[in-house]
């Protein structure tokens, strides 16, 4: 597989920070259907705050794994919610001393260089890879943030 994609030009993103967006964006979008403005502002605001959790909680892990913070790759989902909340998005990273930057330049940190030896069926972040692929277990993993349960 790996020669093949880059064989077509294909680079693959190793994603650290791996969310539920797509959860939320569902729900957004049912509310937005029905017109619930009052619903969509909820969810937005939650996504945000669900967001933040999870950028804290892969900082955490990146130090805790790599003695350090990382320049981290975000997965998010091209969605209504996104297209509404991405200028908030952007700024609660900002206000976290984040700066965006294209994926060639967060790629050139060492990090990205760690051996992966755990692979699965689903998609989880690097990070979690790169602690599984390391020894890592249990507790190591303990705090990941959750979807609200009104949005799964």
């Amino acid at each position: 597989m790996d020669s093949f994609l880059k064989n077509h030009g294909y680079k693959v993103a190793p994603v650290t920070i791996d969310n539920d967006d797509y959860l939320f964006a569902l729900a957004y979008k049912k509310a937005s259907d029905v017109k619930d403005t009052l619903l969509m502002s909820r969810i937005g605001s939650d996504y945000i705050d669900y967001m933040e959790k999870k950028l804290h909680y892969y900082e955490r892990q990146s130090v805790a794994l790599l003695g350090r913070k990382i320049p981290q790759i975000l997965l998010i989902h091209a969605s209504l919610l996104n297209a509404v909340y991405l200028d908030s998005l952007a700024s609660m990273y900002k206000r976290n001393g984040y700066e965006f930057a294209d994926m060639d330049t967060a790629l050139r940190d060492e990090a990205y260089n760690s051996k992966v030896t755990s692979y699965g069926k689903w998609g989880i972040s690097w990070i979690d890879r790169w602690a599984i692929s390391s020894g890592k277990k249990g507790d190591f993993f303990n705090g990941d943030p959750v979807a609200p349960d009104y949005i799964k």
